[in-house]
């Protein structure tokens, strides 16, 4: 469903409990074939897969055995084996062999695995933490325009080291664009900051919606949009979408849906997809890994800013209402926010409400960075690959390069320039290479770092 107004009134009549619900785990290109995928929600682990059939499959991220990882092991055909002891359970969690057990011995029922609901939409990957008999996909929130089949997505994910509820409220805060990414692709222009209008609909257990632009008397003004609207979808989505008008621009669509998943304490993951049915060529050919660096420059530049206010809010130990002093022209979905967290939030002990928090909201996040490799890279499957190849032509180039001199030096003068002028290139790939290294890995030491799933 597209998130309007009414299809929030016509939502379920409650949110179900915070760890009964769907929660987006990845990018359905980023689950790659053979390989066995981490995850936590909550600090909850979880190891996610695809069998032999292609299909996802998830389990709890333990063996039943002495409780050791199963994501730590290995994947064998559509089974995962432990890699402590070797037990092996199917793609149901079933385990189907015990090497120390002996052979005249049936494997016991409670060598099993748990098996997680799992589903996947829009290319994206649901979990269901909760009860099974619970989940309905039904529940997944789907974005209309996307099953259109003419739109063109850039999809990015990214782990981050404040809390789910922190990021709702960064990507809500529509006002902090022009300031904080002044300049910057894909932000503002300090220029252009100024009051904003907001025209709320009513808040309820699904969520809410809002038109909003520039106030210009007390109206809002949107430029050459008819409408700019937002939607926040109980408890994982924020949905911006544009409405252009006249005849000519009628299908015209562009949105941005903001996925979020709750990690554990003090940590989160954003699942980022902007989409179109207008984006120019250029942007359609564009590699998906150069795309995602300037994503990760983006939330970079956030990540001070949200992790100092975290740490100080946690340290105020009273609700958020007795210390902000917010601005209507400027904060109004961020209180719409903070406002349905007082109403709804219960289950969740570490929530901060403006009048209300849980009994855990007073810890304070741990001091973290926001590292590009372990954030983003390993997740993801377009720039694990860019890495692996980056990191070869940066040898290569500079190897080759080195060899090509050698060469230059022991030709007839007449081949010289030959030579010197490939060992030129050859140093330019490598030059070229170590930049995506270092685009990817965010450092020096992350471009040498094994590329592994944690």
């Amino acid at each position: 469903m597209t998130a309007t107004a009414d299809t929030l009134k016509e939502a379920s009549p409650g949110v179900p409990a915070w760890h009964n619900a769907w929660f987006p785990i990845a990018f359905s290109v980023d689950a790659t074939p053979g390989r066995l995928h981490r995850v936590t929600v909550f600090d909850n682990g979880y190891v996610f897969f695809r069998d032999e059939a292609g299909a996802i499959r998830v389990l709890e991220d333990r063996c039943p055995h002495r409780l050791a990882r199963l994501s730590d092991g290995r994947l064998v055909g559509s089974e995962i084996e432990c890699l402590y002891h070797g037990w092996r359970f199917a793609a149901d969690g079933e385990c189907v062999r015990i090497p120390q057990l002996d052979p005249s011995q049936p494997i016991p029922k409670a060598a099993c695995a748990r098996r997680v609901p799992v589903a996947e939409r829009q290319g994206m990957i649901w979990i269901h933490c909760g009860e099974p008999t619970a989940a309905d996909p039904a529940q997944i929130p789907t974005i209309d325009d996307l099953d259109r089949g003419d739109c063109h997505s850039i999809d990015f994910a990214i782990d981050l080291p404040y809390g789910q509820e922190f990021l709702v409220e960064n990507v809500l805060d529509y006002a902090h664009i022009h300031i904080a990414h002044d300049g910057v692709r894909g932000g503002g222009h300090a220029a252009l900051a100024g009051p904003l209008a907001f025209e709320l609909a009513e808040a309820g257990p699904a969520g809410f919606s809002a038109h909003f632009g520039r106030a210009a008397d007390g109206r809002i003004e949107t430029g050459s949009l008819d409408a700019a609207r937002v939607a926040f979808v109980a408890p994982n989505l924020v949905h911006y979408w544009s409405v252009y008008g006249g005849s000519a621009g009628a299908a015209r669509i562009a949105g941005l849906g903001l996925y979020s998943l709750p990690l554990g304490q003090g940590r989160c993951r954003l699942l980022y997809r902007a989409y179109s049915n207008f984006t120019p060529w250029r942007d359609r050919v564009r590699p998906r890994f150069w795309e995602h660096g300037f994503q990760c420059h983006l939330l970079e530049q956030d990540m001070a800013v949200v992790t100092g206010q975290a740490a100080n809010i946690a340290r105020l130990r009273e609700p958020l209402g007795k210390s902000w002093v917010p601005l209507k022209t400027s904060d109004a979905l961020v209180l719409a926010y903070r406002k349905w967290l007082d109403d709804h939030a219960e289950g969740r002990p570490d929530y901060i409400g403006l009048r209300t928090r849980g009994d855990e909201s007073h810890r304070e996040p741990p001091i973290a960075s926001l590292d590009r490799f372990g954030g983003h890279v390993l997740q993801c499957a377009s720039c694990r690959r860019a890495l692996q190849i980056a990191r070869r032509l940066r040898v290569g180039g500079f190897a080759a390069g080195l060899a090509l001199l050698a060469v230059a030096a022991c030709v007839p003068a007449a081949w010289n320039v030959l030579f010197a002028g490939l060992a030129a290139l050859a140093f330019l790939v490598g030059l070229a290479a170590l930049g995506i290294c270092r685009r990817l890995g965010g450092s020096a030491s992350a471009t040498s770092a094994p590329l592994v799933a944690t």
